[in-house]
């Protein structure tokens, strides 16, 4: 069959996107095409078009039969800035790929390749992943060297979890682990899940939601998702429009947002897209058990598979009982530059082989470069000691609850870089470690600005911070006022939050209360206030 194609670009595009007579025979080829997902199909595109135009030309690349019957579809797009070529959706699509019939696939991709590189001049397209049980064949033909087009291909195993296997999801439950973390969140409240299915009830929870992606996203990845694409929030609020079309999902501890989900969903399964946990409750693994929690949740809808898509984290794995093979093509216009890439490639590849074979992890060498690059190490001669017991205080009511908040975690948002050169991301990925230890965090925050923070241990638990061990007894808290690169908090600051710590901890039981401070003629204010409210220097040695 005679192919004819036509690449549309930019408001002719967003046009084609919007006519109602094209998105039905767009339909109607997603409907009959094997391979496709959501992230081809035009609910998805023409939104994404539409909010990201101002960023990216949209590009919608279509073939016609000879009777002008739609045969295939590749919904591309041009970043503006860089001219780089891209598919729709750009970062925030889980797959990439086309739309067409299998009799249609070779016949439809040859013209289709040769319209691109005509028309959309580019030197490297690099997809995301294909579309699972997309038939891959003719990319890796001499038919695609043959347009003058060069294809090489990584693969990867990316998990399912296929929920008609009643086994596996006995299995996770029956771990101790699991059930004993799931008991002792049911003991700080109901452990619900509840799918969001009202547009308003979603933009109410937006706020929250941004927060949770802010803070995971910066602390993990280096990047606020929300804050640093702007147009990110907006283009989830504007798929509230279609709840029908998308999971919206919580998991509640009583009245407190414990995790939630928001990704795709198609006919039999779910793709995992958006995610977060209140990071203050991380030592009780609240991804985790928001998964088992949702896996229950769509076997009542009758979803068979949660596409737990790739990335390589543990739990996933974990998790998972099935996997996809997913192969990601990175396709060039000119033979060098793909020999180019390929000799790249693999030295990168002799690089890693070199590193396993001598029991190296390259992961764990870049975390301590950055670990090591980013903090100093202390030792207890950078410090004097002092103590407070619980005989000695009496509680203050003066700045009682005074702009104090407890594990506010969204109040480090509001962390602005100043003269320490400490950047927020370190601030974050502290607090990710600190929340799994179980310290707690007070905050002094007012009109969307933070102007201090602190960090009161568990109580008895190991306090390890700055290069040293501090070992507690069982009935001992450390508080922790220093900033990464061991700068104080002001005085004044510093004497309202030590105060809500000693009324705070002194009311669990707590018999002694220890802090640091770092020996400085700058700290003598700090000192005098500790000592006004009842500290003692001590001896370090003694206390180890």
């Amino acid at each position: 069959m005679t192919i004819t194609v036509k690449i549309i670009r930019g408001d002719d595009a967003l046009k084609y996107a919007s006519d109602k007579a094209f998105l039905n025979k767009w339909k109607t080829l997603a409907d009959n095409t094997a391979h496709k997902t959501v992230f081809q199909q035009s609910e998805f595109v023409s939104l994404w078009f539409h909010h990201y135009q101002q960023y990216f030309e949209p590009i919608l690349v279509i073939g016609f039969s000879g009777s002008e019957e739609l045969v295939g579809l590749i919904p591309l797009a041009i970043e503006r800035n860089s001219g780089i070529l891209t598919q729709a959706g750009a970062q925030l699509a889980e797959y990439s790929g086309w739309l067409c019939t299998s009799n249609d696939n070779d016949a439809f991709l040859q013209a289709a390749f040769k319209a691109i590189k005509s028309d959309i001049p580019f030197s490297q397209w690099k997809w995301t992943y294909i579309a699972p049980d997309t038939d891959t064949s003719w990319l890796r033909s001499n038919q695609l060297k043959n347009t003058g087009i060069y294809a090489q291909f990584e693969s990867m195993d990316s998990p399912i979890l296929d929920l008609h296997d009643e086994e596996k999801l006995k299995k996770v439950l029956k771990n101790k682990s699991v059930k004993s973390k799931i008991n002792r969140l049911k003991r700080k409240g109901e452990l619900k899940i509840q799918r969001i299915t009202e547009q308003s009830r979603a933009l109410e929870l937006m706020d929250q939601v941004t927060d949770l992606v802010n803070f995971r996203h910066e602390s993990a990845h280096h990047d606020a998702a929300f804050e640093d694409d702007q147009l990110q929030r907006s283009f989830y609020e504007a798929r509230n429009n279609n709840l029908k079309d998308n999971h919206f999902s919580v998991l509640w501890v009583g009245e407190k947002l414990l995790a939630f989900h928001y990704g795709y969903i198609d006919e039999d399964s779910i793709y995992i897209g958006l995610s977060a946990f209140d990071p203050t409750e991380s030592k009780h693994s609240p991804g985790v058990i928001f998964l088992i929690y949702l896996a229950n949740l769509l076997i009542e809808e009758g979803i068979r598979y949660i596409d737990l898509t790739p990335g390589g984290d543990e739990y996933k794995e974990r998790l998972s009982n099935t996997h996809n093979v997913l192969y990601i093509p990175t396709i060039h216009t000119s033979m060098l530059e793909q020999s180019k890439q390929s000799l790249k490639k693999n030295c990168k590849a002799l690089a890693i082989n070199a590193l396993r074979s001598c029991n190296i992890d390259k992961d764990q060498i870049k975390k301590r470069f950055n670990k090591e690059s980013n903090t100093k190490t202390y030792s207890q001669n950078d410090f004097d000691l002092y103590s407070i017991k619980s005989d000695r205080y009496v509680v203050k009511q003066s700045h009682q609850g005074q702009n104090i908040n407890i594990q506010s975690y969204s109040d480090l948002l509001d962390y602005k870089q100043s003269d320490n050169n400490i950047s927020r991301q370190m601030i974050l990925s502290d607090a990710t470690y600190r929340f799994s230890r179980e310290d707690t965090l007070f905050t002094i925050h007012q009109n969307s600005q933070l102007h201090a923070f602190s960090w009161l241990s568990k109580i008895g638990a190991k306090y390890t911070r700055l290069g040293f061990d501090f070992s507690n007894n069982k009935d001992t808290v450390v508080i922790d006022c220093l900033d990464l690169n061991l700068h104080l908090i002001e005085t004044n600051h510093m004497k309202v939050l030590i105060e809500n710590m000693l009324n705070h901890t002194f009311s669990e039981n707590t018999q002694e209360v220890f802090i640091f401070i770092p020996k400085s003629a700058n700290n003598q204010d700090c000192v005098a206030a500790l000592i006004k409210t009842g500290f003692e220097k001590l001896n370090y040695s003694d206390n180890q």
